[in-house]
């Protein structure tokens, strides 16, 4: 493979991978893009696998952001992917010797759930949410095209944005 052939050269076929060379050759159908994959399949970490005639799932467990409106979702119907969501809340329930953790799809929710179960810890998890939401937040202006930077100007905000270091 010789670099020079290229605009742009994405490493990883999962779904950042696989997403980013999608947004980047829509927007820009000239543009010379390779994505680059050390696995025999893409997909990264959605993916799964066959035994015995069973398939196991090998990566994420859900996904978020996949109702109507939603970032996910937006992102899929961008591209003409239509893929029924089914909700499952509580998402899952963690038990512990000494207290049980029930995580919700509703952020406040999980939240309240977090307060609940580590009072010691309100800041952390109060900040911790709030750097989640505000990287959300920016990567929805992206997906809604609020926002259609120069490959400079992206450089510039991934090398000084504070949420994406």
């Amino acid at each position: 493979m010789d670099s020079e052939n290229y605009d742009v050269i994405i490493i990883g076929s999962g779904m950042g991978g696989l997403g980013t060379g999608l947004k980047l050759q829509s927007s820009n159908p000239k543009l010379k893009t390779i994505i680059l994959e050390q696995h025999s399949i893409p997909g990264g970490y959605v993916n799964g696998f066959k035994r015995k005639g069973y398939y196991f799932d090998s990566g994420a467990e859900g996904l978020v952001y996949c109702g109507e409106g939603q970032t996910f979702k937006l992102a899929l119907d961008e591209f003409g992917v239509k893929q029924e969501f089914i909700l499952i809340d509580p998402v899952e329930t963690m038990y512990f010797p000494d207290k049980k953790i029930v995580m919700y799809g509703d952020a406040e929710k999980y939240q309240a759930e977090l307060f609940k179960n580590f009072p010691e810890n309100k800041d952390e998890i109060k900040r911790f949410f709030n750097v989640v939401k505000s990287i959300m937040d920016e990567f929805h202006s992206v997906v809604k095209g609020k926002f259609d930077p120069s490959f400079k100007e992206l450089l510039k905000i991934v090398f000084t944005c504070p949420n994406l270091r």
